[in-house]
């Protein structure tokens, strides 16, 4: 024990006879992946990925600036002695050394923060930097394994997705890590966006299938764009199809979304609706989409599921009264437009057609 304190005793000596930023210059001798470039290469990418991230979030100019700085440095205690010998201090002492360095507190915290959560459970980034970086790091890494063919496996739980509380899209921060890693082939980018979703959309479900049932799942996992709000759909629909009346609503949703598949359009014409029924429900749902839309807006699925459940009775009067596949095709095509854009509105909470009833 003596000796190896001692040994850390020397690298910890050696090591601060440079800044933590003087060691970062030997980050260009270590190759990231092969094809890829070097460690130091990857840094200026989280650079410019932190600063598109702090962007789409409108974070202060604070949290912005520190988490720039904390990309620049986040790998530099890679090639010092002491993480070189303790590589299990990754992270540690770069958050140790910029400390010393006399870095914000924000900044040295981002360091160790952005290798969080290291496993299944593991703590998440306290700092608005250290999260924003995180991000960064992980993206960059998804998206240069997944360039070379590679996709990883297993169920872990990477991205903290139990506990995701940012709404942002995860396709535009793809998109930019694609450019930094000059992938300019569009048919090879749209591919690469796919794998991308479809790994996020089986970690969604590995980390959703504790708690929530595998049809609601199923339900709202198609846009995994924004997985927070994928988290928050499940949970308000878990809850929703527990109460009273839910299958009588799911059902008249389901009902809705079978013909919506036959309209050619959204476009509603006022004056083609020619029965009390229709008319009904076409001021139903202006009345109620306005409400629904600013709830979905605002990430409270609860709430718009309450709104939406409004539609379920003048939906089924609709049935009751109307014959949708009228001979007149103006029509016909016209009742089609108005359960089509109901659809696209049911749609952005979830596909009710998955739930099992």
């Amino acid at each position: 024990m003596k000796a190896r304190l001692e040994d850390a005793q020397f690298f910890f000596n050696e090591d601060r006879k440079k800044s933590l930023e003087q060691h970062r210059d030997k980050l260009k001798t270590v190759v990231f992946q092969e094809g890829l470039g070097s460690i130091y290469e990857k840094t200026e990418r989280l650079e410019k990925l932190a600063t598109v991230i702090a962007d789409i979030l409108e974070v202060d100019s604070k949290d912005k600036k520190h988490a720039i700085r904390a990309a620049q440095l986040s790998k530099a205690d890679l090639v010092t002695g002491m993480v070189t010998e303790f590589t299990e201090l990754q992270g540690i002492m770069g958050r140790e050394y910029a400390k010393l360095d006399g870095e914000d507190s924000a900044v040295f915290m981002a360091i160790d923060e952005h290798y969080m959560p290291r496993f299944a459970g593991d703590s998440q980034p306290k700092t608005t930097a250290g999260r924003i970086v995180s991000l960064a790091d992980k993206i960059d890494n998804i998206v240069a394994t997944f360039s070379r063919g590679l996709i990883p496996t297993g169920s872990q739980d990477p991205f903290a997705l139990r506990r995701a509380k940012w709404s942002i899209s995860i396709n535009k921060i793809v998109d930019e890590a694609m450019t930094l890693l000059k992938i300019t082939d569009e048919v090879g980018r749209e591919k690469l966006q796919k794998d991308v979703a479809d790994f996020m959309r089986l970690r969604i479900k590995n980390v959703l299938s504790d708690s929530v049932k595998y049809d609601v799942i199923d339900a709202v996992i198609e846009d995994v764009d924004d997985i927070y709000s994928v988290t928050l759909k499940a949970a308000a629909l878990s809850d929703f199809v527990k109460t009273a009346d839910s299958t009588k609503t799911i059902q008249s949703f389901v009902r809705v979304s079978n013909l919506a598949a036959k309209a050619d359009s959204t476009d509603i014409k006022a004056d083609l609706l020619n029965v009390d029924a229709e008319v009904t429900l076409y001021k139903a749902f202006e009345a109620i989409k306005v409400v629904a839309e600013e709830l979905i807006g605002k990430n409270d699925y609860t709430g718009a599921l309450e709104a939406l459940q409004k539609l379920s009775m003048p939906i089924n009067s609709f049935f009751d009264s109307v014959m949708v596949m009228d001979d007149d095709l103006k029509i016909r095509s016209n009742r089609l437009a108005l359960l089509k854009s109901i659809d696209t509105l049911l749609s952005q909470v979830a596909a009710f057609g998955k739930i099992v009833l």
